[in-house]
């Protein structure tokens, strides 16, 4: 599959609108309302986490090019010891936005779940179509 294909962002921004409408449409016609709302559910709660994952390393990375070249990130990066590394990956996975998106998603859980609406195979569908979603925003920046 050929990605560069997608070169105008305004066809993407229509193509993934048009893609996660359909999603939810016939979410909504094969399991019901309970349906419709897990795979809306699956969908936010999926690009929710990851995209606060993207702009956690992207302001990461935009920072690391501006002070250094690659060489020498590359050779920083080689002589990190493992507890720096670590605190690097803790920097990352406790972003702000990632957190907060982690407490929606369970509150959404939480919610589907106390009102008896939950339903596993659209919600998974909604995460699947999600992943989708990030990995076509990803290539385009």
């Amino acid at each position: 599959m050929n990605f560069k294909k997608i070169q105008n962002t305004e066809n993407m921004k229509k193509a993934i609108l048009s893609l996660t409408i359909v999603g939810g449409i016939l979410a909504f016609w094969l399991r019901g309302l309970a349906g419709g709302i897990s795979y809306g559910a699956g969908l936010v709660s999926f690009v929710g986490v990851f995209l606060g994952l993207y702009v956690a390393m992207k302001d990461k990375v935009i920072r690391s090019q501006m002070t250094e070249s690659a060489q020498e990130v590359e050779e920083a990066h080689q002589e990190m010891t493992f507890v720096q590394k670590f605190s690097m990956g803790l920097g990352i996975s406790f972003s702000f936005l990632r957190i907060l998106s982690y407490i929606g998603l369970i509150a959404l859980l939480i919610v589907l779940l106390e009102w008896k609406i939950l339903d596993i195979y659209t919600y998974f569908i909604g995460i699947f179509l999600g992943l989708f979603v990030v990995v076509l925003l990803m290539i385009r920046h």
